[in-house]
C-alpha cells in the first residue's frame, strides 16, 4: 500500500469514514489530541481537515490507525470505529505475509537452519541448495517455536487490553474536561462580548449627544451673527438717507455729513468683519 496514491484502500477508508462522521463528532475528535492547539481545533470543520491535521503530527497513516479508532470507540462513534478496524484487519493480514526481499514475487515458506534465515522457493533452488551444504525446512515444521512465539502474543495481547482500558478511563476523563473547558470558554467569549456590546452603545449615545449639543450652540451663534448684522445694515440706511438730507444743506453742515461718512466707514468695516465670519461658520 502507498499512502501517495488518491485511490488506496486507505484514502479510500478514510473518505468513507469523513462520510458518517458529523461536524460536532470532529470537533470532538479533535479536543482529544493534544498535540492540536486549541486555537487550530476551532478552524476544524470537517473529518478531511481533522486527517490532514494528523497526518501532519504523524499520528495518522496505513499502520498508525489505532490511535484514531481508540478516540472513536471512546465516543462510541461505532459505525466510523468498524470502517477503520476493517481496514486495519485487512492491513494487519497484507503486512503479517513475509516476502522475499530478492525475490519480491516470492513468499517467506522455508527456514535455513545453516544461516538462520527465512527464504523463499527461489532462494532454496540458488544460494540454499543442497551443494551449499545448508539445511532448510519448511516453515510448518517449526511449529513449537510458532507455539511459543503465540503464548507470548496472547499474554503480550493480554498486557495490551490492560493499558487500553486504563487509556480509555483516561481519555474519558480528559474529554469531559475538555467539554468543560470548552463550554467555560465559550460562556467567557459570550460575556466579555455582551460587555463589549454595552460599551460600545455608550460610547455611541455619548457622541451623539456631544454632537447635538454642539450643534445647537453653532445655530445659537449663528442667529446671533444675524441679528448684529440686520442692526448694522438699518444704522447703514439710516445714516445713508442721513447724509442724502445733508446734502442738500449749507456749506456750514458739511462737516458733520463728513464725520457721518467716517463713522459709516466704520460701520462698513464692521459689518465686512461680520461676513467674514459667516463664510467660515458650517
Amino acid at each position: 500500500m502507498t499512502s501517495s496514491s488518491n485511490t488506496s484502500p486507505f484514502r479510500l477508508t478514510l473518505l468513507r469514514v469523513s462520510e458518517v462522521l458529523t461536524k460536532e463528532n470532529v470537533q470532538d475528535l479533535a479536543f482529544l489530541c493534544e498535540d492540536i492547539s486549541p486555537a487550530r481545533r476551532e478552524l476544524i470543520t470537517n473529518a478531511r481537515e481533522l486527517f490532514a491535521v494528523l497526518q501532519g503530527h504523524d499520528l495518522l497513516n496505513e499502520g498508525k490507525v489505532n490511535v484514531l479508532i481508540d478516540w472513536l470507540d471512546e465516543l462510541r462513534l461505532s459505525e466510523a470505529s468498524k470502517l477503520l478496524k476493517e481496514y486495519r484487519a485487512r492491513y494487519q493480514h497484507e503486512a503479517s505475509i513475509e516476502r522475499c526481499l530478492d525475490h519480491e514475487d516470492q513468499t517467506m515458506k522455508y527456514f535455513c537452519l545453516s544461516c538462520v534465515s527465512k527464504i523463499c522457493p527461489e532462494c532454496l533452488y540458488s544460494a540454499h541448495n543442497p551443494k551449499t551444504n545448508c539445511e532448510v525446512i519448511k516453515l510448518s515444521e517449526i511449529s513449537d517455536q510458532v507455539s511459543k512465539h503465540q503464548q507470548n502474543l496472547i499474554q503480550e495481547i493480554e498486557a495490551a487490553e490492560t493499558s487500553s482500558l486504563s487509556a480509555k478511563n483516561f481519555w474519558k476523563e480528559k474529554k469531559d474536561s475538555l467539554g468543560n473547558a470548552r463550554q467555560y470558554a465559550r460562556a467567557k467569549i459570550n460575556e466579555d462580548s455582551l460587555i463589549l456590546l454595552e460599551k460600545a452603545e455608550k460610547l455611541k449615545g455619548d457622541l451623539k449627544q456631544e454632537v447635538d449639543r454642539k450643534e445647537v450652540s453653532d445655530q445659537k451663534q449663528l442667529l446671533e451673527d444675524i441679528h448684529e448684522i440686520q442692526i448694522l445694515d438699518k444704522e447703514l440706511e439710516r445714516l445713508a438717507k442721513l447724509k442724502k438730507k445733508k446734502t442738500q444743506k449749507s456749506l456750514h453742515d458739511l462737516q458733520e455729513i463728513i464725520e457721518g461718512m467716517k463713522k459709516i466707514k466704520s460701520i462698513q468695516n464692521q459689518l465686512d468683519q461680520q461676513n467674514e465670519k459667516l463664510k467660515v461658520k458650517p
